[in-house]
């Protein structure tokens, strides 16, 4: 059996796809071991052509290009020397390095033994892949792509995406893995393995959608797979798209086979997909009601097995539990979920021992497909479920592969004690409830069951989630929940559940979102999603938190594809429709957001979402549209200060400083959201021009235990210090806030949409202009100018231009921020950055556009 690849442990071990890492004999060489950030550029420009030589003029051209030449020469020695050191502590003075040695003029980095480098092992195990696939050996094909894709965790060193030295190396990589996934597909299409076939398009669309041979590639694909609907749908985004990244029209044989397809939907129809399965809650047929948690968690956990099999594409929980205590004709159910297979059963429970009965359902003829019964003891559970999953993908035709139904012998091990097996279901039961109580009484379960059985490796990963999505909240005995003793406990239970079991998907989906939200480390969250739902497609948060994560690195177009893909395995489930939405607000497509968001509403959700339509009415300039759905969410969520919050925030973007200051201040201390209300006041604050207010309350908090707000804990409250500085001319003081608020902002190295990074760079090129450095604006100008494309940068541009009297080019700049909706515009009534161009009538025309001319 092929294992995924993974670095050795025993050398120096060098990875560039997605975030920069190294580690040296299994250690990770932490961020203090780098003399200086040139040192490290040193070794990642020797990593973009590994094992070639870089002579010093080269070097020089990429890392020092405005120094002088005599100067940037012994800096280059210098930093060639710290970095021998960094990768050799017990390196004595002029001996041989092992890893970086000397070649004519210039530099190269080894490549032997001694080193492994991803990108390295990335091309040589892609090849192998083609050389099967080429020798039409499809399943080692199939495992040999995976393995070597699993090693892209993300852009050729994400961090320095606007490095002009990592450009072609970043290209190069990107079309490899590119040109791996369409490989990847036709195994799968060879084998009739179309779901997976269409879920490698769909991710190479995410990252190009414009690349017109795979936009005909996955329309042939859900034509085969009978679903033409969706293959319509294919062809009318691919054509949004080539038209947008293009400006020409898809080409005549693209809409040949769009013809051909429609033609075939007029006179046939949409047939309902077999492999689209439903696994319908079972019922419980016990003496005790109680044991209704049996029946339900059974439920849970086969939805879970059946996912494994990745070329089924299973509806989440939410979709199936309406039905449960049903008993509506199976067709009808079918039709509703859009399911071409059910998979129903029962539960008896008497005493240990407990006999469950399952068919498999045809959803066109209602014929069972296989049925099967067992009996004996809850210890056994796992077992059946394997057998029932393996059984399901018999009978629908489904290659397996042979990671997609089995457990590794430790988790096989974990079912040997009934009652910590049984216990550990009522749990799950009990945590799929989207209330704080529910999550309380499963975090118990876990803890009983892993009493009982300390190596339940699901358990593990059950408490993991827990502290990974409450703290903030109230325990179950009233007290908070801090966030780090719980992010801490969560690490420890999720890295516990995957040493027992490395194969579990929900606790990779734990690990990512806890990277991701409460570490701030996108490239290992980039990770352990991939690997999540790798394992499990049809994961629903998987996809939704993953499509979360990429909108805060700025990978919009993939966002998007994976919120999709939510929505694919969860249909009717609101939270699959926020995702969507939430992609389509970040590229500026606000009106398809919006009708999302409202079906959503209409599907009357568990958690109210008028809030996110709120951001798209301010965002659209529809002030009093976006507080009455603010208001209408905050009735329905019954939060103290909730309601002063949002009024706060439409006065700030009206301009009613005063007024907003008032609400902001009758927020009750130890409210939910406290913190976040303290910062929205130093926002107010800072419009009002009393900054001297806003750094005395961003010390406070910055002194109090504040870590947990967004993404970025502290930063913000460094950022809107170092803001108010630099109006206060507290020059190095505010640079040094500036600073420390990147130190924790990830969204600054991958360039994401985030507000947070963008203000950063605009306060730190005025001040140095203040100082002297003439070049500063320019040189903030350029760097934002190639990436123009992104949310908020037109407007930081169209700043910039205003502060050193450029007001033409500035207001062109403005013009494109209006074109974009740009979230920053929503405070440009008040903000002071805007004060040059206040009495410029052209400045009064952009406020009447926004609706807010006085």
């Amino acid at each position: 059996m092929r294992t995924r690849s993974t670095s050795p442990t025993n050398r120096v071990c060098i990875r560039a796809l997605g975030a920069f890492e190294i580690a040296i004999g299994g250690q990770a060489v932490p961020a203090d071991s780098w003399p200086r950030r040139k040192t490290q550029d040193v070794l990642k420009l020797l990593l973009t052509d590994p094992g070639a030589s870089f002579t010093v003029d080269q070097i020089i051209e990429a890392l020092f290009p405005d120094a002088d030449p005599a100067r940037a020469a012994r800096n280059v020695q210098a930093r060639v020397s710290e970095l021998r050191r960094v990768l050799e502590p017990d390196l004595e003075r002029g001996a041989a390095s092992r890893f970086i040695h000397h070649v004519g003029e210039g530099y190269a980095l080894t490549l032997g033994p001694g080193v492994w480098i991803d990108t390295h092992a990335f091309v040589g195990q892609l090849d192998e892949a083609r050389a099967l696939a080429d020798a039409d050996d499809w399943m080692p094909a199939i495992e040999a792509f995976e393995d070597a894709l699993s090693l892209y965790r993300g852009d050729f060193l994400a961090e320095d995406r606007y490095a002009e030295w990592a450009e072609t190396p970043r290209l190069q990589h990107r079309e490899r893995r590119l040109d791996g996934l369409t490989r990847l597909a036709g195994c799968h299409a060879e084998l009739g393995r179309l779901r997976q076939a269409i879920s490698c398009c769909q991710q190479i669309l995410g990252i190009e959608p414009h690349r017109e041979t795979v936009i005909r590639q996955l329309m042939t694909y859900q034509d085969r797979n009978g679903e033409r609907g969706k293959a319509l749908e294919t062809f009318r985004e691919g054509e949004r798209a080539v038209r947008e990244h293009l400006d020409v029209d898809l080409s005549s044989q693209t809409t040949a086979l769009r013809d051909r397809i429609a033609e075939k939907e007029r006179t046939s129809g949409d047939r309902l997909d077999p492999k689209r399965v439903a696994v319908l809650p079972f019922a419980n047929f016990s003496a005790n009601a109680e044991d209704d948690y049996l029946a339900d968690g059974l439920t849970e956990e086969l939805i879970g097995h059946l996912s494994r099999v990745r070329d089924l594409r299973v509806l989440a929980r939410t979709s199936v539990m309406r039905f449960k205590d049903t008993t509506g004709p199976i067709g009808a159910i079918a039709q509703e979920l859009g399911v071409g297979t059910l998979l129903e059963g029962s539960v008896r429970k008497a005493d240990e021992d407990i006999r469950i009965s399952a068919q498999l359902i045809d959803a066109a003829t209602e014929e069972h497909l296989w049925a099967n019964e067992y009996s004996g003891p809850t210890s056994n559970l796992l077992v059946f479920q394997q057998d029932v999953a393996r059984r399901v993908a018999e009978a629908l035709e489904v290659v397996l592969l042979l990671d997609e139904v089995s457990h590794p012998p430790s988790q096989q091990r974990t079912s040997d004690e009934s009652e910590a097996y049984s216990i550990y279901l009522r749990g799950t039961a009990y945590g799929a409830r989207a209330t704080a109580d529910g999550q309380h009484k499963a975090l118990a379960c876990y803890q009983r069951a892993i009493e009982l059985d300390p190596q339940l490796a699901v358990a593990h990963a059950g408490i993991g989630r827990y502290y990974t999505i409450m703290p903030g909240w109230e325990d179950a005995a009233g007290n908070e929940i801090r966030p780090a003793e719980a992010y801490a406990k969560a690490r420890l239970a999720l890295l516990r559940a995957l040493g027992l079991d490395p194969g579990l998907p929900d606790a990779h989906a734990a690990l990512g979102l806890l990277q991701a939200l409460r570490e701030c480390r996108f490239g290992d969250a980039e990770a352990s999603y991939r690997r999540a739902i790798h394992l499990n497609p049809s994961n629903l948060k998987s996809h939704g938190w993953y499509s979360v994560l990429l909108l805060h690195m700025n990978r919009i177009d993939e966002a998007l594809h994976e919120a999709r893909r939510a929505m694919d395995v969860d249909p009717i489930s609101p939270l699959s429709y926020v995702w969507v939405a939430g992609a389509l607000k970040e590229a500026r497509r606000l009106d398809e957001a919006e009708r999302l968001v409202d079906q959503a509403i209409d599907m009357h959700p568990p958690v109210p979402l008028e809030n996110s339509k709120a951001k798209i009415r301010w965002l659209v300039w529809d002030w009093e549209g976006g507080l009455a759905a603010a208001e209408e969410y905050c009735r329905k969520m019954d939060l103290p200060g909730s309601e002063a919050w949002f009024r706060g925030r439409h006065a700030l973007y009206l301009g009613r400083i005063p007024e907003s200051l008032s609400e902001l201040e009758s927020v009750e201390q130890g409210s939910v959201g406290e913190k976040r209300n303290r910062l929205e006041y130093g926002l107010a604050l800072y419009h009002a021009r009393e900054y001297g207010r806003v750094i005395s309350l961003m010390d406070g908090l910055l002194d109090a235990d504040s870590f947990g707000i967004g993404y970025a804990g502290k930063s913000w409250f460094h950022l809107l210090k170092g803001l108010a500085l630099e109006r206060i001319n507290d020059d190095a003081e505010a640079i040094a806030k500036l600073r420390e608020a990147r130190q924790s902002l990830p969204e600054w190295k991958y360039g994401s949409y985030s507000r947070g990074p963008i203000l950063a760079d605009v306060a730190e090129a005025l001040i140095k202009q203040r100082l002297g450095e003439e070049d500063a604006v320019r040189r903030a100008m350029e760097r934002l100018s190639r990436r123009s494309h992104e949310n908020e940068v037109a407007s930081a541009l169209a700043v910039l231009y205003f502060q050193i009297g450029e007001l033409d080019e500035g207001f062109r700049w403005l013009k494109t921020a209006l074109e974009h909706h740009d979230d920053f515009l929503l405070t440009i009534k008040t903000h002071p950055w805007f004060d040059p161009v206040r009495d410029d009538p052209r400045f009064d025309a952009v406020l009447d556009r926004m609706n807010l001319a006085v």
